[in-house]
Formats: C-alpha cells, structure tokens, sequence
C-alpha cells in the first residue's frame, strides 16, 4: 500500500504525535508499505534541533519523509506549515500517487496551511482520507492566551470547536483515543483507536 502522511511534527522534535508516528512508520515498513511522510522543515530552528536532517530522506525501508515550507510557531520548539503553501504538499502527494492520504493532526495543519490539506485532492483522486486527533488544543486554550493574542477573543473555543468538527469532516474517517471527544467536537465519521 502507498501512503501519504501529513504530520504537524516528526524527529528530531519529541512529543506524543512524533513518537506515536514513529512507532506506526515502524510497523509500516515492516508490512512493506511504502509511505511518503511530510513535515515541517526544521532547517530555521536548527539550533535546537542540529541532527534535524538524520530525519529527512528515506528513515527505514519505505518511508521516506519530506519536509515541507514551515514558519515560526508561537514557541520556539516547533513549527508551523506556511500559509497557503498546501499545493506544494499536494503536488507532491499527487505524484507518488497514495491509496491513503492521512494527517496527523489535521487542525492544526489547517491553522497553518490555512486550508484542509489533502481533502479536495483525496475525494478529486478518489483516494481514502483520514485524520487523527491527537492533541485537545482545546483544553490548552488558557495556556495559549498569552503568546496568542486572538485566543482571548470573547467565543473563540466555540468558534475553533466548530472549525475542528468542519476540518475533520472533510475526511473519510477520523481516529482519537478518547471517546468523549468526537461527540462533543461533533465529529461525523470517527472510530476510536
């Protein structure tokens, strides 16, 4: 099977979606598939991340990961996609030619790419599409208030809960490990993983 991955994050950068991610690639390289990973470039932050480019190229036997044009995220740890730069990352997908096309995170992808990544060009190629929400950005809103002005707007969790639902219903199908999430996200097409 040939898959295209879009992630918010791979390594160097450690946290539960690149390592839950990593320990899939395993699994899918062993399986023979071959999967085509995209991520941010972490080139503008090599001072945190030096050995950023042991992870690029091909990383084990079929996954190849390619990173994509990235910008400053609100902390200096990691990166956003840049705005509008979603056809480089499609043109892409559509020449290697996937019979899944997946995303890691799929709000916050669409908060930098300032659009549903994938979406149009899955059901345009009628290829499956999936999302999996791992992170209930959410319940870090208060945390997020003051590095981003916008956040303290007065209804702004009302107004990104209604995004996210949109977002992940652009796909075929989303994944989360908490099953209260998709109901009171109003998620259509989810199955707990």
């Amino acid at each position: 099977m040939r898959i295209a991955i879009i992630s918010e994050g791979y390594f160097p950068e450690i946290s539960g979606v690149t390592v839950s991610l990593h320990n899939r690639l395993k699994y899918f390289s062993q399986w023979g598939h071959q999967v085509r990973v995209y991520v941010p470039d972490y080139a503008q932050i090599s001072d945190v991340y030096p050995n950023y480019r042991d992870y690029l190229g091909e990383v084990m036997p079929g996954v190849t990961v390619v990173p994509f044009p990235s910008q400053k995220f609100y902390v200096d740890y990691t990166l956003d996609p840049k705005a509008f730069s979603a056809r480089i990352v499609e043109a892409d997908i559509e020449a290697f030619g996937p019979d899944v096309i997946h995303l890691e995170c799929a709000e916050r992808l669409f908060m930098g790419f300032l659009g549903r990544v994938g979406a149009s060009l899955a059901k345009r190629k009628k290829i499956v599409s999936s999302a999996i929400y791992q992170t209930n950005y959410l319940d870090y809103i208060e945390d997020f208030k003051k590095q981003i002005a916008w956040i303290r707007t007065p209804g702004i969790v009302s107004v990104l809960r209604r995004v996210f639902a949109w977002v992940y219903n652009s796909y075929d199908g989303s994944n989360t490990n908490d099953a209260t999430l998709p109901g009171s996200l109003g998620f259509q097409k989810y199955c707990r993983g």
